[in-house]
C-alpha cells in the first residue's frame, strides 16, 4: 500500500462551508490506491492517483444533484419484476438503445472521461458506484452495440469495482444493485477477474431466497469463466476486434448456449436462455448447411407437416432455396433446402441441426 501523509491546512474550501469528514476522505484515499502495487506503479498510474486525490481533495462530498442523477439511472434500470429487468438488460432492444442514447448520452460521455470517478469511492453513497458502472459497462454497450465502443471502458470499469469491492462497498449493496458490479467482471476476458465474479455471486447467492430469481446469474457467471478458462477471451468478440477464430472456437460459436451476445428470452418452462436472432443465424448457418446436408425423405415431410414456422429466413437462387426455422417450444433450429429441378419440388430437412437455445 503506499504512504499516505495528510498535512493539516488553514485554506478553506469554497465547495463546502464545513471541514469534510477527515477518516471518510482517508477511506476514499484508500479505496484510490487500492490495485495499485508499490513495484509496479506507473508513471500513468501516478499521474492519475495525483488527479483523483485532487479532485477528492477539492470536492470530497457527493453533491444532491448527482444522487439524483444517479437515482434516475438506477430507476431507468432496475425494474419491480425481475422479467422485466432481464428483458430491459439483455434484450437487445433497439428501442432501449435509442431511449439511451436520448437520455443518458452526456452523461456516458463524461463518465467515460473519468469526470465521474469520485462516485466510484462514494462510500457515503453506495448507490454511486452502480450508476458509474451502468454508465460505462451496460450503457456504452447499448449506445455502440456491435462495435469496439462497447468494449471501451471495461478495464477502467472493473478497476473500480475491484478497488470498491476491496473497501467492502459492494456490501452496502442490494443484490439487484450489486449484480451490476458483478456483470463488469463477467464482462471481462481476465481470467481472475472472471473467478472474482464467481466467487462473489456465490457469497451473495447463499443469501438469496430459493425462488429468487436472480439465482438465473449462477449459470450466466459460471458459463462465463468457463469459455474465459478454455478459450482466453470471448471468441463471439472476435469478428469485433478482427481476431482471427481457431477451428476450436468456429465449433463454439455455433452453441447458442454459450453466445452472451444474444438475447436473453424466458422459454415456456420459465428458464432463462440466450436466444437466437434469425438474421445473425442465418449468416452462420449458409455455408454449414451445405457441408452437412442430409437426405431424410421421412424427417422432410415431417416438416411440410408443420405450422410453428416463427421464423423462417435465407436466400434463393437459380438451383436452391436454402431456410431455416427456429422452433421455440423445444429450441431447435432446423434447416430446409429447397432443390429446383426437373422433379417436383423436394424438401431436404437437416434436423435439429444446431441448438440454439439451452436452458441454464
Amino acid at each position: 500500500m503506499l504512504p499516505i501523509n495528510v498535512e493539516s491546512s488553514n485554506e478553506s474550501t469554497n465547495m463546502n462551508d464545513a471541514a469534510p469528514d477527515l477518516q471518510a476522505v482517508l477511506q476514499k484515499v484508500r479505496i484510490l490506491c487500492e490495485g495499485i502495487p508499490d513495484n509496479k506503479m506507473s508513471g500513468k498510474d501516478l499521474k492519475n492517483l495525483k488527479s483523483s486525490i485532487l479532485q477528492l481533495t477539492t470536492s470530497p462530498c457527493i453533491s444532491p444533484l448527482e444522487i439524483a442523477k444517479a437515482q434516475s439511472v438506477l430507476d431507468f434500470m432496475i425494474l419491480p419484476s425481475m422479467e422485466d429487468c432481464l428483458e430491459l438488460w439483455f434484450g437487445k432492444s433497439k428501442e432501449t438503445d435509442e431511449r439511451i442514447w436520448s437520455e443518458f448520452a452526456e452523461d456516458v460521455a463524461k463518465a467515460s472521461m473519468g469526470l465521474y470517478e469520485h462516485w466510484s469511492y462514494a462510500v457515503e453513497e453506495p448507490k454511486m458506484i452502480v450508476a458509474l458502472v451502468i454508465y460505462l459497462d451496460q450503457f456504452r454497450r447499448n449506445m455502440f452495440r456491435g462495435t469496439k465502443g462497447m468494449y471501451t471502458c471495461d478495464k477502467m470499469c472493473a478497476g473500480y469495482v475491484k478497488r470498491a469491492m476491496k473497501e467492502g462497498i459492494h456490501n452496502s449493496l442490494e443484490p439487484k444493485q450489486l449484480v451490476f458490479l458483478l456483470l463488469v467482471l463477467t464482462h471481462s476476458e481476465d481470467v481472475e477477474d472472471q473467478r472474482l465474479c464467481y466467487k462473489e455471486y456465490l457469497e451473495l447467492e447463499s443469501k438469496l431466497d430459493p425462488e429468487d430469481p436472480l439465482l438465473c446469474f449462477n449459470g450466466i457467471f459460471k458459463k462465463h469463466l468457463d469459455v474465459v478458462e478454455k478459450y482466453g477471451r470471448f471468441p463471439h468478440r472476435n469478428c469485433i476486434y478482427e481476431r482471427a477464430n481457431t477451428p476450436e472456437e468456429d465449433e463454439f460459436l455455433l452453441d447458442g448456449a454459450f453466445r452472451f451476445d444474444l438475447p436473453v428470452r424466458k422459454n415456456a418452462s420459465g428458464a432463462i436462455t440466450f436466444a437466437r436472432d434469425g438474421e445473425q443465424l442465418w449468416k452462420v448457418l449458409k455455408d454449414k448447411s451445405k457441408t452437412k446436408r442430409q437426405s431424410l425423405q421421412d424427417v422432410a415431410m415431417e416438416a411440410k407437416r408443420r405450422s410453428n414456422y416463427l421464423s423462417l429466413y435465407g436466400g434463393q437462387n437459380s438451383e436452391e432455396d436454402t431456410k431455416f426455422y427456429f422452433d421455440e417450444d423445444n429450441g431447435k433450429c432446423h434447416v430446409i433446402l429447397f432443390y429446383h429441378n426437373t422433379n417436383p419440388l423436394t424438401s431436404y430437412l437437416i434436423a435439429s441441426l444446431f441448438c440454439i437455445c439451452r436452458s441454464f
